[in-house]
C-alpha cells in the first residue's frame, strides 16, 4: 500500500505540472492530500505492526521460559515421587529380609530307613523263599 500510494503521488504531481484546468488542480491536490494521508497512515501502522512484533516476541520468550520451568518442576515432582516409592519399597523389603528366621534343624535319626534297611538285609539274608 506505502509504495502504492508513493506511485499515485508522483502521477498526481507529474499530471500537476502539465495541467492548467484548475478543477482538475484541485482534484489532483486533494489527491495528494489524501495520499498524504496514507503514507502517514501506513508509516504509523507500520510501527504499530512493529511495536506488536517486539510485543509478541517478548511474550514468545517468556513463554519459552515459563514451559522450561514447567518441565524441571514436573521432573522435579516426578523424581521425588520416584526417590520416595524407592525408600518405601527398600523399608519393606529390607523389613521382610530382617522378618525372615532360619528354620530349625531337627537332628537326622533315621530311624524309618534303618528299619526298612533291616528288613530288607532280613529277607536277603533269608535267601529265596519258594
Amino acid at each position: 500500500m506505502d509504495r502504492e500510494a508513493r506511485d499515485l503521488r508522483a502521477d498526481a504531481q507529474g499530471r500537476l505540472r502539465t495541467l492548467r484546468d484548475a478543477g482538475l488542480r484541485a482534484a489532483l491536490d486533494a489527491n495528494l492530500r489524501a495520499q498524504d494521508l496514507t503514507l502517514r497512515a501506513t508509516d504509523l501502522y507500520r510501527r504499530h505492526l512493529l511495536e506488536q512484533r517486539s510485543s509478541l516476541a517478548a511474550a514468545l520468550e517468556r513463554t519459552r521460559a515459563a514451559k522450561g520451568v514447567a518441565d524441571n518442576t514436573a521432573r522435579t515432582a516426578t523424581l521425588a515421587f520416584d526417590v520416595a516409592g524407592m525408600m518405601r519399597d527398600g523399608d519393606r523389603d529390607f523389613g521382610a529380609v530382617l522378618s525372615l528366621r532360619p528354620p530349625v534343624v531337627v537332628p537326622f535319626e533315621g530311624e524309618a530307613l534303618r528299619r526298612e534297611f533291616e528288613g530288607l538285609s532280613r529277607r536277603l539274608g533269608e535267601g529265596p523263599t519258594s
